[in-house]
């Protein structure tokens, strides 16, 4: 299931990015508003450096000139955290974490891939830190 319905959502920022972003990051089509997101972790425990940039986070396949790297995968419905479950193994051997971010957090955009048709990209806000908002949805091994 994917979010349709973005009335509710803004689509001017109130809040700002990495300055070193490429230009028009996040793309003007992300919005803000009350969502409730999910993200893989590595510990039981969200820590701010979940939250950061694929390109600050130095992910081997970050590219700093494509804005998707400057925010970070999240999904935000339990049936698109089941399929990447399913279809990437490596998931299983972390924790699934989920929390409610507001426009204050960040912006977010769907940004579906063939393998992952409802994964989203989350951009962070400057200096803020989500992560007191995350808790462990799905434990490391844990079936769905």
């Amino acid at each position: 299931m994917r979010i349709t319905d973005k009335s509710f959502f803004m689509t001017h920022f109130s809040c700002s990015f990495y300055p070193e972003a490429p230009g028009n990051c996040p793309p003007s089509e992300a919005w803000q508003g009350d969502q409730s997101v999910f993200r893989c972790v590595d510990n039981n425990q969200a820590v701010l450096d979940d939250f950061v940039s694929d390109v600050k986070a130095n992910r081997r396949l970050a590219d700093p000139s494509n804005c998707n790297s400057w925010g970070c995968s999240v999904w935000v419905n339990e049936d698109a955290v089941d399929h990447a479950m399913k279809i990437f193994r490596s998931f299983r051997k972390k924790f699934i974490v989920k929390g409610d971010v507001n426009t204050g957090d960040g912006a977010m955009l769907h940004t579906p891939s063939p393998p992952q048709p409802d994964h989203h990209t989350f951009w962070q806000a400057e200096d803020v830190d989500v992560s007191s908002k995350f808790a462990v949805f799905i434990a490391k091994g844990e079936k769905v």
